[in-house]
């Protein structure tokens, strides 16, 4: 039997979700959850399980390494979760 799972290639994190994982989606519309990924990042991932409207996937590896954008991603995906909480630090 076949493998059921899915690779994809420079996929962009755009978000965060409620359990940590970043959120991506790819050109197919579909819904991506990466754990260790930081949105703003660009991946290529491998599907391991599939739930009725997104895949958890695992991380190959983040195709740029730009710690400058890395870093503008983190403080930007920090403030969004800053003023989604409305709970100051």
């Amino acid at each position: 039997m076949g493998s059921k799972r899915k690779n994809f290639s420079s996929i962009e994190l755009v978000d965060i979700g409620s359990k940590g994982q970043s959120i991506g989606k790819s050109d197919e519309g579909i819904v991506l959850m990466v754990k260790n990924g930081v949105p703003g990042d660009i991946v290529d991932i491998e599907t391991f399980r599939k739930k009725k409207n997104y895949f958890l996937v695992t991380l190959h590896r983040p195709e740029s390494v730009d710690v400058k954008k890395n870093l503008s991603s983190l403080f930007k995906t920090f403030n969004i979760l800053v003023k989604r909480f409305n709970k100051p630090i």
